[in-house]
């Protein structure tokens, strides 16, 4: 069975880095992008999102309480902080409470941003994977305790 590729949401309140991100990874990735948190909740309750990539600053949701929510809503959800800031305490309260595969600056080189999205798409799909392999082993497992009770 192959899988299709998952879909990545990057997530900022400033619409020109949605723009400038969207040029330079929308042949590598399917992307998405939502202005704000409230956006990218709205967006998760009609996508299949694998990776969210979020911003750590924005107005009336932090990235920490956004990737917190999408840990809540959307386990499966790989999330990846992406800032210009390093406040250590957001990071932190972000790997606590958001459960964040990665932390990235925005500064980072776009080499090592398309590396770590690459990264996070295997994760998401290797967790995928190994949920249809769990269901097919309580599924056997259940037809197995059925046959030894005819028995």
């Amino acid at each position: 069975m192959i899988l299709r590729e998952p879909k990545v949401l990057l997530v900022d309140d400033e619409q020109e880095y949605l723009d400038d991100f969207l040029s330079l990874f929308s042949e590598k990735f399917q992307l998405l992008t939502a202005c704000g948190g409230e956006a990218a909740l709205r967006l998760l309750e009609n996508e299949a999102i694998g990776v969210v990539v979020s911003d750590q600053r924005m107005p009336k949701m932090s990235g920490t309480e956004l990737l917190a929510e999408i840990s809540r809503r959307y386990p499966q959800t790989v999330r990846i902080l992406y800032t210009g800031y390093s406040d250590i305490h957001a990071i932190i309260d972000a790997i606590n409470k958001g459960e964040v595969y990665r932390y990235l600056s925005k500064d980072a080189p776009l080499k090592e941003v398309e590396i770590v999205i690459r990264q996070a798409i295997e994760q998401f799909k290797l967790q995928e994977t190994n949920r249809r392999l769990l269901q097919e082993v309580r599924k056997l497992q259940e037809e197995l305790e059925s046959l030894a009770e005819v028995r």
